[in-house]
């Protein structure tokens, strides 16, 4: 970490990028480093673009009407949680999609539905504009889910850790700079302004993915009918312990993240009383996201001195006590350096376990596994700003931190869980890679 300091944080993601697709210092030979690449910039311009308005919806909705700081958290959870429960039902579908006509395609429609969903979202009138525009956005993006499967596929066994870490770190420097860049944007130009700019930088995303993706896909026979299909994936993949406790665990993880999401931009109104709240709101993202961001370049050769079971050990139990220490932060700057330890823990907690599912997942199921796992993704992005909101709105902003903290511990009994599953044999691994190549 000390040496990202030095050399300027940007420029050392730029490094890690290069050494997870040129291990060794290796020229960028092999397609799978070219697709390693392109993904990487696709995930971070269209992240950065999702950042920049969505930490700041809580605000947005109370422009649109007079709302109460409870009242937009609780509209919030509201909307969350029912087109959470439209990209649950999408991301089976697309997943399947994946395995049938190849992940490069999922990606770029991943890009055009989500500028779309924004476009209507920053048209919006009232609640219910917003609402469509959220629906159609959650049912036809989905950029790092479409990206997930990609890089599990065509990545070697030995790099995929590594790879994913790149992978989340470009999300978790995204997650840095556009709730920073966003707060000042939403200031200086007003919400709807912010929407449309975020649907450009969606579109603008899908010009890696065509210059550098290349995906050798053949397509497989189509015996089941795509409803079918879905349902017996969805079967299988929980019969399956060894990828059924990683899921549940991310599940929980992510569920504890997102029980706090309506309320950290409204909190920071509260505990400074400022008159430009977006800006310190932009500032406590940033924290969050920086330690996130640097936590995932490491990742990769924490996970490879320590293992899966001694990191997730860790990050756990450590998440309990920093919801805990939210709950009682007294004042703005030791929130911002709470949200800072979280971001850490989370940015080492999620990709070991996208690597751990990556590493388990079959070849020719990984993009209805992936599928599976972004359908978790979005029940915990929607029940989680729910539960949080209706918490915010029934016993005010601080009540979502022990409910938080509940959840990461019960993550901790799943964790010994999913990291006692045996994976499947490298034989099988490499079999499938090579059918893929």
């Amino acid at each position: 970490m000390r040496g990202c300091v030095n050399r300027g944080y940007a420029r050392c993601v730029i490094e890690s990028v290069r050494r997870a697709a040129c291990p060794g210092g290796a020229m960028v030979r092999e397609q799978w480093q070219r697709n390693l690449i392109g993904v990487v910039i696709a995930a971070f311009v269209s992240i950065l673009g999702f950042n920049l308005v969505f930490p700041f919806l809580p605000l947005y909705i109370q422009s649109l009407g007079s709302y109460t700081a409870g009242e937009a958290a609780f509209w919030m959870g509201m909307i969350s949680l029912w087109t959470g429960v439209l990209g649950a039902v999408a991301a089976l579908v697309w997943g399947q999609l994946a395995d049938r006509h190849g992940r490069r395609p999922m990606l770029i429609r991943a890009t055009a539905g989500a500028a779309m969903g924004l476009a209507v979202m920053g048209l919006a009138g009232n609640l219910v504009h917003l609402f469509v525009g959220r629906l159609l956005f959650s049912a036809l993006a989905g950029t790092v889910p479409a990206a997930n499967p990609l890089i599990a596929a065509h990545t070697p066994p030995h790099h995929l850790g590594t790879a994913m870490g790149a992978l989340q770190s470009s999300v978790f420097l995204s997650n840095t700079l556009g709730p920073l860049i966003g707060g000042g944007l939403a200031a200086a130009v007003g919400y709807r302004a912010s929407f449309m700019l975020t649907a450009g930088l969606y579109l603008a995303s899908a010009l890696p993915v065509v210059v550098l993706v290349r995906e050798r896909f053949t397509r497989p026979e189509v015996t089941r009918g795509l409803v079918e299909a879905v349902c017996q994936d969805v079967a299988a993949t929980w019969r399956e312990r060894q990828i059924r406790f990683p899921i549940l665990a991310a599940l929980l993880a992510l569920c504890g993240a997102n029980v706090s999401t309506p309320v950290i931009s409204l909190l920071v109104g509260d505990l400074t009383g400022a008159e430009h709240t977006e800006a310190l709101a932009g500032l406590a993202f940033f924290a969050m996201g920086l330690a996130s961001a640097v936590a995932a370049l490491l990742v990769g050769r924490v996970v490879d001195r320590l293992g899966h079971r001694r990191l997730l050990s860790v990050t756990a139990p450590a998440s309990v006590l920093i919801y805990l220490g939210l709950w009682a932060a007294p004042g703005y700057p030791v929130l911002v350096a709470l949200l800072g330890l979280l971001g850490a823990v989370q940015g080492m907690q999620v990709p070991a376990l996208n690597a751990l599912i990556a590493s388990r997942a079959p070849r020719d199921r990984v993009g209805a596994i992936f599928g599976v796992v972004s359908s978790v993704n979005s029940i915990a992005f929607s029940g989680g700003p729910f539960l949080g909101g209706t918490l915010a709105r029934a016993f005010g902003l601080r009540a979502v931190f022990p409910v938080a903290a509940l959840l990461l511990l019960v993550m901790v009994v799943v964790n010994g869980k999913a990291t006692e599953a045996p994976a499947p044999t490298p034989a099988r691994h490499r079999e499938g890679l090579a059918r893929e190549r």
